[in-house]
């Protein structure tokens, strides 16, 4: 009996979607290749442009948004998941921030508990380190599992050290480093089952992160 793909969700957490400019995209496409090579099931899920008009104004904008309800139904039958974003000053793009924020709800339900993640993030040349660190620690509490050395920064200013001094550069990640990746999530993913795992106790309740518990000072007019 032929063995069950593992589903793979790649969630693009990039300021850029899907567009060209997207060095986020282009890390998940290398591992979403790696993935097909190593038998898996791959959805890849990138932003999709949103335009609105602020108030008062005639202007309309447009901005990248991850659409939450459609990447937490993929979550709930997949078997692990690779997230990608950029650096900007030390933390993740805000278009990944914000679908955290809008996931708190789920933390320690069948959408996370014990999946194995895989972390690439992107980085002109520093601050990389502390985004994949707070990443991981993210969605360790969310209930995702982390396999040893599942994460890492690609760097701009890494990639032309290689360039000049490879002997050197044995230490910075590559591109190389993706399908490693890919090889933790994989092997995690396919004994997803044999582990028994139980959240902790929280507060599950949606609205309770939506109301004001600091009552602020009496203020005196004058």
């Amino acid at each position: 009996m032929p063995s069950k793909k593992a589903k793979i969700v790649l969630i693009n957490g990039s300021l850029h979607g899907d567009s060209e400019n997207s060095n986020t995209l282009s890390l998940l496409q290398v591992a979403e290749t790696e993935l097909f090579k190593r038998g898996a099931k791959v959805t890849l899920i990138s932003p999709e442009l949103t335009e609105f008009r602020a108030e008062k104004s005639t202007e309309n904008r447009s901005m990248y948004v991850l659409r939450t309800q459609q990447i937490l139904s993929a979550l709930k039958i997949a078997d692990g998941l690779i997230v990608g974003t950029g650096t900007y000053w030390g933390h993740s793009g805000s278009v990944l921030q914000r679908f955290i924020e809008e996931t708190t709800p789920t933390e320690g339900t069948g959408v996370w508990l014990g999946k194995p993640i895989g972390i690439v993030v992107s980085e002109h040349s520093t601050g990389g380190q502390a985004v994949l660190a707070n990443l991981m620690l993210t969605f360790s509490n969310l209930g995702c599992l982390i396999p040893p050395q599942a994460g890492m920064v690609f760097s701009r200013l890494g990639q032309e050290a290689k360039k000049h001094g490879a002997e050197w550069a044995r230490d910075i990640w590559g591109l190389d480093d993706v399908g490693s990746i890919c090889d933790k999530v994989m092997a995690y993913a396919s004994q997803r089952n044999a582990v028994k795992t139980q959240s902790w106790p929280m507060d599950s309740d949606p609205d309770s992160f939506h109301r004001r518990w600091i009552e602020p000072p009496a203020r005196s007019l004058k």
